[in-house]
Order: structure tokens, then sequence, then C-alpha cells
């Protein structure tokens, strides 16, 4: 029995366990609620003062609510479960899905590109449909040297060095897995096909016996890829993956996290360290209104994780337009990042951060309609820091500003 068996019969054994456990504790629940509901008619039967009943009554109706609502949060659990796991599996649900796409997707004819002639019959649809898919997913020849050009293009790339390397496919230790369960043991998350969720995993990988096993599950899928079985359940929901297999794959986020920020900008990496941008913002005005109306000078903090992004410069054009940031990363100043931002619409404010002035990245921001208001209500009590709106360009670059920066970002004021 391998070590990915050993690990699955595990698992099966303690959702034995489990489940007889909780049938039990589940038969308990109903028979206490009986046996205090019984005590609470009998206490009432007796008619006792009205002192003593507002003293006794409160503590048993307590009992009897905290058993009932556990009772209703395990039927709800359960029920919730059920309904993901066979939804798509009952023969009912499968019969009316047909039906409603026999009704909904019918072909009725084709034309045969060959011969140019209407086809209807079952057949002759098939085949023609076969071959235009066929041609269609077919493999076309390249050229040899498009492809040249296209490894050329890519050659420069930045790449993991190898401390990176080396961390990413380090061992991963009992400590590194018990570490990730605990920040999830709080989590409502419905367990896998397995049936444990994460508070039972987290005292799993706690039990002295089986710390060697987990440990070889995890590095043997990490060096090899091979899993258990359990992993490899195609699951269409993915709160129905296995608890053990999100573990796992969120340590390796982590490494991914602290690996590539060091040739990353922070904004790739928002998904894995699910750091939400909004709110996060705070835009401050440091002058007065160019000549244009659409066009404003301001200065943002973005006081998150990441290192501060410094709003200088606006050229925008148009009157409803977002906040389009061209993102410059200056190379003597790795820790700033200098951007250009247009005037901010009324609503809503939808920050697209692009790199070079025209290479889009894939990440958005949200500026509450409350900081542009009061960054359009203050601009005049904020000290004016930059050149005068006659010096500066509209089409200035990020090295032309250099030349107009202040010294450092102490002369913008204590902000």
């Amino acid at each position: 029995m391998t070590a990915q068996e050993q690990w699955d019969y595990v698992k099966s054994e303690i959702r034995l366990f489990t489940q007889r456990y909780a049938v039990d504790y589940t038969n308990w629940r109903k028979k206490s609620i009986k046996v205090l509901q019984r005590k609470r008619n009998a206490f009432l039967r007796s008619q006792p003062p009205i002192a003593i009943r507002l003293q006794c009554l409160p503590v048993m109706d307590q009992q009897i609510e905290s058993l009932q609502q556990e009772l209703v949060d395990i039927a709800a659990l359960k029920a919730g479960i059920r309904w993901r796991e066979h939804g798509e599996k009952s023969a009912g649900y499968l019969k009316q899905i047909h039906q409603v796409r026999i009704v909904e997707q019918s072909i009725n004819c084709l034309q045969d590109t060959t011969s140019g002639s209407t086809v209807s019959s079952r057949t002759q649809l098939m085949e023609i449909s076969q071959a235009f898919y066929q041609e269609l997913y077919s493999v076309d020849p390249v050229d040899e040297h498009d492809i040249g050009c296209y490894l050329q293009d890519i050659a420069d790339l930045p790449q993991l060095t190898a401390d990176d390397r080396c961390y990413l496919i380090s061992p991963i230790t009992i400590e590194d897995i018990i570490e990730q369960s605990k920040k999830v043991i709080g989590k409502q998350s419905s367990p896998g096909s397995d049936g444990l969720g994460y508070v039972f995993m987290h005292l799993i990988y706690q039990f002295s016996p089986l710390k060697d096993l987990i440990t070889k599950i995890y590095n043997t899928a990490l060096a090899t890829g091979s899993f258990p079985s359990s992993w490899q359940d195609l699951r269409r929901p993915i709160s129905l993956i296995n608890c053990d297999a999100k573990i796992y794959t969120r340590i390796i986020n982590q490494g991914v996290k602290f690996s590539f920020p060091s040739f990353f900008h922070f904004h790739y990496l928002t998904f894995f360290m699910a750091v939400i941008t909004r709110g996060q913002a705070c835009c401050m005005v440091l002058g007065e209104e160019v000549t244009n109306a659409n066009r404003v000078k301001c200065k943002a903090i973005v006081d998150s994780y990441h290192p501060p992004l410094e709003v200088i410069y606006t050229s925008g054009e148009g009157n409803r337009r977002p906040f389009t940031i061209g993102k410059q990363v200056a190379a003597r100043d790795p820790f700033t990042y200098h951007c250009y931002v247009d005037t901010p619409p009324s609503s809503p404010h939808i920050v697209n951060t692009v790199i070079s002035n025209d290479e889009a990245i894939n990440s958005q921001a949200l500026v509450s309609d409350e900081t542009v208001s009061d960054v359009l209500s203050t601009k005049q009590d904020r000290p004016k820091t930059a050149r005068h709106d006659d010096d500066m360009d509209e089409d200035m670059t990020l090295d032309d500003y250099e030349h107009h920066r202040p010294a450092s970002r102490s002369s913008f004021g204590s902000l």
C-alpha cells in the first residue's frame, strides 16, 4: 500500500468514526431536549411561586434553545452539502436539464462546406459537424521564422533566482501544514468528499503518529506531483474540494507570495495575498486646477501592504473618464511608483493601472465617492509643491518630471 493509499484509508476510517460519534451525539441532543421539556412541564405543573419561576425557567429555556439551535445548524449544513453533492447527479434533475436543452438547443439543418447543399438528416448533421470541428481544432503549421522571433522576444523575461527556486521546492514541514490549517480553522467551509473539515484536519495534523505520513504525502506531491486519489476527484463546486488539498494549495501560494515580488509588482500578486484595495487609497490635491478644467494635480498614497503609490501629474482628456494610471517604475527609487492620473469622475471610480502608459495590468482598485469629494473640496487647503501649471507640459514623462520633482518626499509635507 502506497503512502497515498494509506492516507486515504486513514481519512476514511476517521470519517466513519466521526460519523458514528456525530450520530450518537445527535441522538443525545434529541433525548436531552425531551428530558428538559418534561422537566420544564413538571416544574410548571407544580405551580411554584412567581419568584422561583422567574429564576428557574430562563435557565431551562436557555438549555433547550442551545440544543435546538445546534440541531438546526447541523440540519442546514447537511442539507447544503447534500444539495451540492447530489444536485447534478439525481435522475430527476438530469431528465429536466435534458428536456430543457432539447427544446432550447436544436439544429434543424446545416450546409455542407464541400458541396454547398443543405442537409437535415441526423446522420448527415453529425458528419458535417464532425468534419467542421475536426478541421477547426487541427494544428496549423507554424513558420520556423515566427517561432524564432517569438523566442527572441521572450528571451529577456525575468527569472527566479536560485534562492527563490530553492525556497519554492524546499520540503514542506509539519509546522507549515499546521500553521496554514490554523489560519482557516474558523472558516465556515463545507468538507470535501472525505467529509473532513478544517477543524478535523487541524486535529489530525497534530496527531503525532501521523505526522511522518502527512509530511511524506505533501512532499511527494510537491516533488513528483503524485497526489492521493481523493485529491483528484472532479468537483465542480470548489467548496467540495477536500480540505487537505486546499491546505496544500495555500502552502504553494504562500511560497509564490514571497518569491514572485522579486521581479513582479505587488498588483500581480493580489490574488495570492488576498489584499482588498477598496478603501485603502487616500487622495490629496497638492495644487490647483490646470487651465484645462478636466485635469488636476494630485498625490495618492496607497497605505496598504505594498510600497506607496505616488500620483504626480494629470494628463487626462474628456469629461467623464475614470482614473487612468500610467505606471512607470523609477530604477533609482524602486520603492516609489510614479503615475499619471486623470480627473476623477462623479461615480463609480474604477482605477485601471497600466504600465508604460499603454500596457494594461489586470489589476483594479476602487476609490469611494467620499474620497473624491474630499479631494475636490480640500484642494484649496493643500500646500502647492509642484511647479506652476504653465511650466508643466501636457505630455511630460517620468524622466521629464524628475527635473521638477522636489528633492525628497518630505517636501510634500507630513501626509
